[in-house]
């Protein structure tokens, strides 16, 4: 099968594969002939720069959600018997 002829090498489809496994697809960008080489950079640099930040965004919800969530008597009750168990 020829480079061109790869249909999830096309601009459209790699679309979809960074929406759904976000930096696990760059090798199929890096990989496409339908792309510039500095169309492979930016989307490189985006994707990578995109990752990172809803990395830290999720990493300070997570941790801003367990502060909110010590403040019910409750929960702080549900944790101490956990951690005993």
């Amino acid at each position: 099968m020829t480079s061109s002829s790869r249909w999830y090498a096309k601009p459209v489809w790699l679309v979809l594969w960074i929406s759904l496994i976000g930096p696990l697809a760059l090798p199929m960008v890096w990989s496409s002939p339908h792309l510039t080489r500095p169309a492979k950079w930016m989307i490189s640099i985006t994707v990578i720069l995109l990752t990172v930040w809803l990395t830290v965004a999720m990493f300070r919800i997570v941790l801003l959600t367990l502060q909110r969530l010590k403040t019910y008597p409750d929960f702080s009750r549900l944790l101490h018997n956990l951690g005993t168990q």
